[in-house]
């Protein structure tokens, strides 16, 4: 089941001001996205959450496997 397309993915992260550059980075986000019902809006408000509290982690493949461990 598909929530959003890669296109909607990085055109709400962009719009909150990260870029997804990273093919291993859209499949983490797709499988996340899938894993907890998510459309791409709602992962992109959650990631600039956890990265803020992180002091602003970069949206990296080790990352998101803490970001998936923590929330």
């Amino acid at each position: 089941m598909v929530l959003f397309t890669d296109k909607e993915l990085v055109a709400e992260f962009s719009d909150l001001g990260v870029d997804i550059d990273k093919d291993d980075v859209l499949d983490k986000l797709r499988m996340l996205g899938q894993l907890h019902r998510m459309d791409a809006g709602e992962l992109a408000a959650q990631w600039v959450a956890y990265s803020h509290n992180k002091n602003g982690c970069d949206v990296l493949l080790e990352t998101l496997e803490a970001f998936e461990r923590e929330v």
